[in-house]
């Protein structure tokens, strides 16, 4: 019976039940008989349940907070990973969706078995690649496969997502992952069979003006151990200690990035004529006596006073005081 019925059939019932040959209770049973039957897709099963698929993303919002903090240290620029989705698809999709070349980093998560895939956009790799080997963090404009020196480089930036995919899991089991590979047709990663489940989570980083989207799978039967620690109850039972352990690790990476500190001796006004004129042994009078505290900026905001001196044969600073007002980055 469909869901809306045409009067015809509205008709035929009323008079089916007038007549006796159908009785209500007969029709609630049959309803009750096709409550029960639930659609079912063989093509895509559901393997994880919506409460473990929360929890999952949950996981993974921690993943994207620290990881940006460690990127943001380590490329010395603003990183911003955020979760777009934790979906359920089988291998093949994933395979399927994904454009060629890219860079598809094959890791395993001992003690658990078999392995995953770490796939980023080109584009962010390649502006990472520019940051750390000194450049502006441009990316290039055409896309080919890393050479061995960019691979021995991209290695660190894998190696760090790795390490914060571990400390975020460690209160649901503790792994200990390891990249194993690189490939960059997406038709040669094949870790399971196309018609495998896994549990696809899709994050959209931005690095500056660049943005892309970076993917890990995790084949169903990887995650399928430790599936039942994968609920609400279990993640609330140990989301205290997870936290302090979360707060612990982004403090760690604080405390490694670099921050530009400038003293201010003085200032002075000079024509064109004397700075030109200038040679070794010049004195240049600036507006500062010499026994007043100096300025020092941290990162182009006002911080500390501060008065020189030495220690041993090294030029060095003794902090008096701190800024009364913090100024404005300039």
């Amino acid at each position: 019976m469909g869901d809306v019925l045409s009067q015809q059939e509205i008709d035929m019932l009323l008079s089916a039940l007038s007549s006796g040959e159908v009785s209500a209770d007969e029709i609630k049973e049959e309803q009750k008989q096709e409550d029960k039957v639930k659609p079912y897709d063989f093509k895509h099963p559901n393997r994880v349940s919506k409460d473990q698929l929360r929890v999952i993303h949950m996981i993974q919002e921690n993943f994207a907070r620290v990881f940006g903090t460690t990127l943001s240290g380590y490329l010395r620029t603003i990183v911003e990973i955020e979760v777009v989705s934790v979906d359920q698809v089988s291998y093949g999709e994933f395979i399927r969706s994904l454009p060629s070349p890219t860079v598809l980093d094959i890791f395993s998560l001992p003690p658990l078995e078999g392995r995953g895939i770490l796939q980023l956009d080109l584009s962010i790799v390649f502006t990472m690649l520019d940051r750390l080997l000194g450049g502006p963090g441009e990316p290039i404009n055409k896309i080919r496969e890393l050479t061995d020196v960019e691979e021995v480089v991209y290695n660190k930036v894998v190696t760090r997502a790795l390490n914060d995919f571990k400390d975020v899991w460690a209160h649901i089991v503790e792994m200990n992952p390891r990249l194993e590979g690189r490939e960059y047709n997406p038709q040669f990663a094949q870790i399971v069979s196309p018609n495998e489940m896994t549990v696809l989570i899709t994050f959209e980083v931005k690095i500056g003006k660049v943005s892309g989207i970076m993917n890990i799978c995790i084949p169903y039967i990887v995650l399928e151990p430790i599936i039942p620690k994968l609920s609400a109850q279990y993640w609330f039972s140990t989301g205290k200690k997870s936290s302090a352990k979360d707060f612990a690790i982004v403090k760690e990476n604080i405390n490694f990035i670099r921050l530009p500190v400038i003293v201010y001796l003085g200032n002075a006004t000079l024509t064109v004529r004397d700075l030109l004129n200038l040679k070794r042994g010049d004195i240049v009078r600036l507006d500062n006596p010499a026994n007043s505290d100096l300025l020092i900026k941290v990162n182009g905001v006002p911080k500390f006073y501060a008065k020189p001196g030495l220690k041993g044969k090294k030029i060095a600073l003794m902090i008096t005081s701190k800024t009364e007002e913090e100024g404005v980055a300039v």
